[in-house]
Protein backbone atom coordinates (compact mmCIF):
# COMPACT_ATOMS: atom_id res chain seq x y z
CA UNK A 1 0.00 0.00 0.00
CA UNK A 2 1.05 3.88 -1.00
CA UNK A 3 -0.08 4.99 1.92
CA UNK A 4 1.27 8.46 2.80
CA UNK A 5 2.90 10.52 5.66
CA UNK A 6 3.41 14.04 6.13
CA UNK A 7 7.08 15.66 6.89
CA UNK A 8 7.44 18.86 8.63
CA UNK A 9 10.87 20.66 8.50
CA UNK A 10 11.03 23.47 11.12
CA UNK A 11 13.59 25.74 10.39
CA UNK A 12 14.69 29.18 11.00
CA UNK A 13 13.44 30.95 8.19
CA UNK A 14 10.67 28.53 7.58
CA UNK A 15 8.96 25.36 8.41
CA UNK A 16 8.43 22.98 4.98
CA UNK A 17 5.33 20.64 4.94
CA UNK A 18 4.50 18.17 2.61
CA UNK A 19 2.61 14.70 1.67
CA UNK A 20 5.04 11.98 0.76
CA UNK A 21 4.11 8.81 -0.90
CA UNK A 22 6.03 5.36 0.06
CA UNK A 23 7.76 5.95 -3.79
CA UNK A 24 8.86 8.97 -2.23
CA UNK A 25 6.90 11.00 -4.57
CA UNK A 26 6.08 14.66 -2.91
CA UNK A 27 2.06 15.08 -3.79
CA UNK A 28 1.55 18.19 -2.13
CA UNK A 29 4.09 21.17 -0.02
CA UNK A 30 3.17 24.26 1.93
CA UNK A 31 5.57 26.37 4.33
CA UNK A 32 5.16 28.71 6.84
CA UNK A 33 7.50 31.68 8.07
CA UNK A 34 9.24 30.39 10.83
CA UNK A 35 9.63 34.37 12.40
CA UNK A 36 6.25 34.99 12.32
CA UNK A 37 5.70 32.94 15.61
CA UNK A 38 9.01 34.15 17.23
CA UNK A 39 8.86 32.23 20.97
CA UNK A 40 4.70 31.76 20.68
CA UNK A 41 5.17 28.19 20.45
CA UNK A 42 0.90 27.51 20.62
CA UNK A 43 0.46 29.82 17.64
CA UNK A 44 3.18 28.19 15.85
CA UNK A 45 1.64 24.49 16.73
CA UNK A 46 -1.81 26.15 15.76
CA UNK A 47 -0.46 26.85 12.57
CA UNK A 48 0.92 24.31 11.83
CA UNK A 49 -1.79 21.63 12.68
CA UNK A 50 -3.71 24.28 10.14
CA UNK A 51 -1.55 23.30 7.72
CA UNK A 52 -1.70 20.21 7.62
CA UNK A 53 -5.57 20.16 7.41
CA UNK A 54 -5.49 22.75 4.63
CA UNK A 55 -2.64 20.33 2.40
CA UNK A 56 -5.13 17.03 3.24
CA UNK A 57 -8.30 18.97 2.21
CA UNK A 58 -6.58 20.24 -1.30
CA UNK A 59 -5.45 16.75 -1.71
CA UNK A 60 -9.14 15.22 -0.84
CA UNK A 61 -7.18 13.14 1.92
CA UNK A 62 -8.05 12.67 5.87
CA UNK A 63 -6.52 12.28 8.89
CA UNK A 64 -7.21 8.62 8.54
CA UNK A 65 -5.55 8.15 5.43
CA UNK A 66 -2.13 9.59 6.52
CA UNK A 67 0.36 6.70 7.96
CA UNK A 68 2.51 9.17 10.30
CA UNK A 69 3.88 12.50 10.87
CA UNK A 70 7.51 12.80 10.49
CA UNK A 71 9.40 16.64 11.98
CA UNK A 72 12.53 17.82 11.76
CA UNK A 73 14.09 20.32 14.40
CA UNK A 74 17.23 21.41 14.26
CA UNK A 75 18.63 21.63 17.99
CA UNK A 76 18.49 19.04 20.72
CA UNK A 77 15.67 17.01 22.11
CA UNK A 78 14.57 14.84 23.99
CA UNK A 79 12.32 12.82 21.88
CA UNK A 80 11.70 10.36 24.76
CA UNK A 81 10.21 13.29 26.68
CA UNK A 82 9.04 15.65 24.05
CA UNK A 83 11.04 17.90 24.68
CA UNK A 84 12.95 20.42 22.52
CA UNK A 85 15.71 21.72 24.88
CA UNK A 86 17.71 24.02 22.28
CA UNK A 87 16.78 25.47 18.86
CA UNK A 88 20.31 27.65 17.69
CA UNK A 89 17.77 29.04 15.17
Amino acid sequence: MNQPVIGIDIGGTNIKLGIILASGKITARSFLKTKKFGADRVSLIDAVAETIHRVLRSQKLTPQKIKGIGIGLPGLIDPSKGWVHFLPN
